[in-house]
């Protein structure tokens, strides 16, 4: 496959940080996802028309609905959710597309420390919640301890995986818990399992990591902190405070004028989910102000976008990768997984889906990292998959796609691919959680979807779990190989700049001759400039926003 070389500026800064080297929303009663309970409240729309006189409010599109408000129990772990949990709780760190830098939240300043095996992070002694109460250290240490408590069902605790004293699904294997260290009131040590810059940390972890309030979760049970009806309304200490929400629908923020970084000059800030279909037109009419991912449109409808007098600009730096996810227990052989990547022309989909916006990859590396092994190849080659699936002894067997229905025309593309070799692939069109959730729980055995990448050397592995063994974690891809473990723990525990390029790029082709999954494109991002002010646009493929520099 024929790989576009990218611009080198942002690589260029990478390497200046030592980044890439390892040196560095009328009454109405609704369910939240979490816990089931009815939740009473005034529309997102009502709300906003109650707000301050100013009138200023910036509606925020949402393809995809949020599932979760207890920032520990995503089902679908999804870019959307964690766009809102981002908004109502604080991380520790801003990062920048693709991890190139990281800017202070709750956290003003981190250094690393005993040999780069804990990572200290000197907390804003300004930070507050959204009841009042500061922010110190005792909530950090807590939450550190809640998620890893074995006690502790929720979805999204992987992360803590890299700390001292867990196993490899991040619960706590002793009595007491030596993976985070409170110094003083507002500074944390974090103790890691491997070796680490906090930049390699940050890159891997911060997307995942939010704070939770000490004093209004303590007395609850751990066993009852998912059911808790504290989630219906919840406090945080992000830069916004929710007000109201139509689970599924639209959610009301309020911005926290106390928050330690600013905040936006709007009054209220809506979620509004908007149909993928419908958002350009949402943007054109003025019901939205920004559309997450971006502002995101299509190479297709850029025309229209610029034509009703939108700008719209082009990213210089690939930001998106797109690929099809294997439940690896379902489809146990490699040669039947190589077979549906073989099959596949990944340049004609890119072409005809993506309105040729993308280049075709082998592999997770962005293709201007010095990682990037240009010896892996796996080409469009349909002899060679009737050949693969031969050998694994392909009886004719259905295989199901989960997807969602903004990508079915993609699956629809794929899927007459793999019929002309022979592949049976039968599509469901689900939304993004039970996509998910049929995955890890091998109702599907294939799907779509999307992240974002960074140059973070096993970043893939880290937004996935791709390396976790089933049973041990929350993965949608079931591996069963413990090689890719290995892997795994070799390049995050080596320094040597030569020895870890080496290991990256063995792991590579390993990837490519077992095909834990398909990675299929880079693409860069067409976005909308938005009549709000000081949005950093491409920092959302992070899952952040700077919401707080907002001005409307």
């Amino acid at each position: 496959m024929k790989k576009k070389r990218y611009t080198a500026s942002l690589l260029a800064v990478l390497l200046a940080a030592g980044l890439v080297t390892g040196c560095g929303a009328a009454s109405s009663s609704t369910a939240d996802s979490t816990t089931g309970a009815a939740q009473v409240g005034t529309s997102a729309s009502a709300a906003a028309d109650s707000g301050s006189s100013d009138g200023k409010v910036i509606t925020i599109g949402f393809s995809t609905a949020w599932d979760s408000m207890m920032p520990y129990n995503s089902a679908s772990g999804s870019m959307y959710n964690a766009l809102m949990l981002d908004k109502i709780y604080d991380r520790l760190a801003f990062a920048e597309i693709g991890g190139s830098s990281f800017k202070p939240r709750a956290a003003k300043s981190w250094e690393a420390a005993d040999d780069n095996q804990s990572i200290v992070f000197h907390l804003d002694e300004n930070a507050t919640w959204s009841d009042g109460q500061k922010v110190t250290a005792d909530d950090w240490v807590y939450t550190f301890q809640l998620i890893t408590d074995p006690a502790f069902t929720g979805t999204s605790r992987g992360d803590a995986k890299s700390l001292a004293g867990t196993d490899d699904s991040g619960v706590r294997t002793g009595d007491s818990f030596e993976g985070v260290e409170k110094l003083d009131d507002y500074t944390i040590k974090l103790h890691l399992k491997n070796p680490s810059t906090p930049e390699d940390w940050l890159i891997s972890h911060n997307r995942q990591v939010y704070v939770l309030p000490q004093h209004v979760l303590k007395d609850i049970p751990v066993d009852s902190i998912l059911t808790s009806d504290v989630w219906n309304n919840p406090v945080g200490s992000g830069p916004m405070k929710f007000v109201s929400q139509v689970a599924g629908s639209e959610m009301v923020l309020a911005p926290r004028p106390e928050y330690q970084l600013g905040n936006t000059n709007a009054s209220q800030v809506i979620l509004k989910v908007v149909d993928s279909t419908n958002a350009l037109n949402s943007l054109i009419s003025g019901e939205l102000d920004y559309n997450e991912i971006s502002n995101q449109v299509s190479e297709t409808n850029k025309a229209v976008a610029t034509g009703a007098g939108l700008t719209v600009t082009t990213s210089d730096t690939p930001n998106f990768f797109f690929e099809m996810i294997i439940n690896n227990s379902n489809v146990s052989d490699a040669n039947l997984r190589k077979a549906l990547w073989y099959a596949l022309d990944v340049d004609a989909l890119i072409k005809t889906y993506n309105g040729g916006n993308g280049t075709s990859t082998d592999t997770y590396v962005l293709p201007d990292s010095p990682y990037y092994n240009s010896d892996v190849n796996v080409s469009y080659d349909p002899d060679k998959a009737k050949e693969l699936m031969q050998e694994a002894g392909y009886d004719g067997k259905t295989l199901t796609l989960a997807c969602g229905s903004s990508r079915e025309s993609l699956a629809s593309l794929m899927k007459q691919y793999w019929d002309a070799v022979g592949l049976n692939v039968q599509i469901q069109i689900v939304d993004v959680a039970t996509m998910f959730s049929g995955l890890k729980d091998g109702t599907y055995d294939l799907g779509l979807s999307g992240h974002t990448p960074t140059y973070g050397v096993t970043w893939f592995d880290d937004a996935t779990s791709l390396h976790v063994l089933k049973g041990e974690g929350n993965s949608s891809y079931s591996v069963t190989d413990p090689k890719l473990g290995e892997y795994y723990n070799e390049i995050n525990s080596t320094f040597d700049t030569d020895k870890r390029t080496e290991l990256v790029k063995e792991y590579q082709q390993y990837l490519a001759d077992t095909a834990p999954y398909v990675p299929l494109w880079f693409s860069d991002l067409n976005y909308i400039e938005s009549n709000v002010q000081n949005i950093d646009y491409l920092a959302s493929m992070m899952c952040n926003d700077n919401i707080y520099e907002w001005q409307k």
